[in-house]
């Protein structure tokens, strides 16, 4: 006998419903590159697509230590973690006190006394400065060799998720910190999603052919059909076709989603464990649309009211809607994703002719530009996992999380 929480997993790694798209050898990829390779590894894939499911399921957390590149706001930070998941101790204090007095006592006998009290003191000062910039990059340079090796010691895979939001200076020295690790026999998976797959290679010119990539393509209808049929198994009621199909057109092809939507259905049937019973029929008790409605006000909806706000500005222009009432561009930018279904992604001649079929008047593209800009910037300064990502050298707007999508379909979009 199992519970629902146990069977539906929404957001955890699932056992009973876990579907391992033997079809794809997606296990299988990752597990011959960890075996054969002495590259980077990178696993690519929609966000909330299972990239980071699969990746557990195939390297243990005993085999494993796993940082969070939304965590690493610095790379001094990253080697830190390592160290501490290593419980290795930094060196850092014994080097300080060490360098400071070697490096003063040098610079004293260098001959400046006899230039004067007061040139002595302003050179003195200049050196502390310089010294201390030095013994920075020192302690950095002493952290980062003392975690590669203690990594190499141990034998343990190094999982960086989310790789694509680690700021690009960061990933510039961390790649190179590891590279030459690698290359002695480090294992180092990067998660990362599609769009941005390349960006090891980009921060690091010559790592692109040390790179070994395993895509995670998005889910087809019948794997996410599968969730739900193996869970009602296991729960032992029936769920119908219909209504599997319609939970699987509103998931946007996320595994996460539809775990969510089986768990609901069963839920609001009293559903919490195997049943014993007659067998049970999962249905929308109160409608289709009001279900997915009522999923939506479940969603947390502060990053969508923050881009639907925009910025802090006094020169907000409302723009009269062809079917009545107004909205500046922010607002017109949401409606126009709305209308287009919340495709993503979304390309520039495609959000242009939905702002037309909405509004009275366009708006320039320099200012719907702007727009998509500064909403890029309030998605990725809202800590977590970025909702979406405009690409502005490609002018495509990325809509990454499939929550958001969902929510900009199903919630309140006139809700201020």
């Amino acid at each position: 006998m199992a519970n629902l929480k146990d069977v539906f997993v929404p957001g955890g790694m699932p056992s009973y419903t876990y579907q391992d798209r033997k079809s794809l050898r997606l296990e299988e990829s990752l597990q011959d590159a960890l075996h054969r390779v002495r590259k980077f590894i990178a696993v690519a894939g929609p966000t909330k697509s299972g990239k980071t499911v699969l990746t557990r399921k195939v390297i243990p957390p005993s085999d494993s230590i796993w940082i969070e590149g939304a965590h690493i706001p610095s790379i001094d930070t990253f080697w830190s973690a390592i160290l501490a998941s290593l419980g290795v101790s930094s060196p850092s204090s014994h080097l300080k006190s060490q360098s400071t007095d070697t490096t003063t006592e040098a610079e004293l006998s260098g001959g400046l006394k006899p230039l004067g009290i007061g040139i002595e003191s302003k050179i003195k000062g200049i050196n502390k400065s310089f010294l201390n910039k030095t013994l920075v990059e020192t302690l950095q340079t002493s952290k980062a060799q003392s975690a590669v090796a203690a990594l190499l010691q141990v034998n343990k895979i190094l999982v960086i998720d989310d790789f694509h939001y680690i700021s690009s200076d960061i990933q510039t020295e961390l790649i190179r910190g590891l590279k030459q690790a690698v290359f002695d026999g480090l294992s180092v998976v990067l998660i990362l999603i599609p769009h941005r797959m390349h960006q090891a290679a980009s921060v690091e010119m010559d790592v692109d052919g040390r790179t070994q990539t395993v895509i995670i393509p998005e889910w087809e209808p019948q794997e996410l059909f599968a969730i739900a049929e193996t869970g009602a198994i296991e729960l032992a009621v029936r769920i119908p076709a219909t209504t599997i199909q319609r939970m699987v057109v509103e998931s946007f092809q996320s595994p996460h989603l539809m775990q969510d939507f089986c768990s609901l259905i069963c839920a609001d049937c009293n559903i919490w464990k195997t049943s014993t019973g007659p067998l049970k029929t999962m249905v929308f008790s109160k409608g289709e649309d009001e279900f997915f409605k009522r999923f939506a006000t479940t969603i947390s909806p502060d990053t969508f009211r923050a881009l639907q706000r925009g910025p802090e500005r006094t020169n907000r222009i409302e723009r009269p809607l062809k079917a009545g009432g107004t909205c500046d561009t922010y607002e017109a930018v949401l409606f126009a994703l709305q209308k287009l279904n919340v495709m993503s992604p979304v390309r520039w001649n495609e959000l242009r002719q939905s702002l037309q079929e909405i509004l009275v008047d366009e708006p320039q593209q320099h200012e719907v530009t702007r727009v998509l800009e500064k909403m890029d910037e309030i998605a990725k300064s809202r800590g977590g996992e970025p909702v979406l990502d405009y690409v502005k050298e490609q002018r495509e707007l990325h809509l990454v999380d499939p929550f958001f999508r969902f929510y900009v379909k199903w919630g309140s979009l006139v809700e201020k």
